[in-house]
């Protein structure tokens, strides 16, 4: 299946493994940015990403963080140049739509595949304007995806599958929009997901089951690490254990 049309890999990722993106940001640090970045780089995620967001700096900032990455390509690295200044609150809103992180979902169904890959454009639907949809016209979206747990039938509607869901771009839904166009929607998406909504009802969701696990990033003040890890919150872990249960998986 080409890769445009929502085409699932066949090259699985380790499971357990997530990739940590550190965002940096960066104005106008040319005498330090390279401190920083050999910082993160010493870290010790498994698998890491650094996105640096500069912010049209005047100094020779971006030649540095380019002279670092030469120097490191052992190391996944991101630049977003912005052309004009516009200040922390919306560089750090870049970094965090640029970061990977790692999610959590339910979704209906089953994977004939551990894992996978998802390539399909995103962009706004000509339908529904305040929807995203996979149009050819869209910008390039991935999204990758490992299978945690199956839940058969049982006494659910149908099958669900716990998923732990990684990006590697940042597009609006991304995740919602890539799994319900490969027909594994998010289990109590009220806005993609209306063929899951029987399995939302049996585990009374009334949300999406999609959690933000894990998310790294600089402060974009001092540049301390930062790395959240959130559990499972209450309702989510009820429509859980409601799933094992109903599925008999104990």
């Amino acid at each position: 299946m080409d890769a445009h049309q929502g085409a699932v890999g066949s090259e699985p990722a380790a499971p357990s493994a997530s990739t940590v993106t550190v965002a940096v940001l960066v104005f106008n640090q040319a005498r330090f940015v390279a401190e920083c970045l050999d910082s993160v780089a010493e870290s010790a995620y498994p698998l890491l990403e650094i996105l640096i967001v500069d912010d049209a700096s005047t100094d020779t900032s971006v030649a540095k963080v380019q002279s670092w990455r030469n120097d490191h390509p052992q190391i996944p690295t991101r630049l977003i140049a912005r052309p004009s200044n516009v200040g922390v609150p919306a560089n750090l809103n870049a970094a965090l739509r640029g970061a990977q992180g790692r999610y959590v979902a339910l979704v209906a169904g089953t994977f004939g595949l551990p894992a996978g890959r998802i390539e399909a454009p995103i962009g706004r639907s000509t339908r529904n304007r305040t929807r995203m949809s996979v149009t050819a016209a869209g910008r390039e979206a991935v999204t990758t995806f490992a299978v945690q747990q199956v839940f058969e039938a049982g006494e659910l509607p149908g099958p669900a599958s716990l998923i732990a869901v990684e990006l590697h771009t940042g597009r609006t839904h991304q995740i919602r929009v890539h799994l319900a166009h490969v027909h594994h929607p998010v289990v109590g998406d009220p806005t993609y997901g209306r063929p899951a909504q029987p399995l939302a009802a049996a585990l009374g969701l009334t949300r999406p089951f999609l959690h933000a696990a894990r998310l790294a990033f600089a402060h974009p003040v001092t540049g301390a690490p930062i790395d959240r890890s959130e559990p499972l919150p209450a309702d989510l872990e009820a429509a859980l254990e409601q799933a094992r249960r109903l599925a008999g998986n104990g």
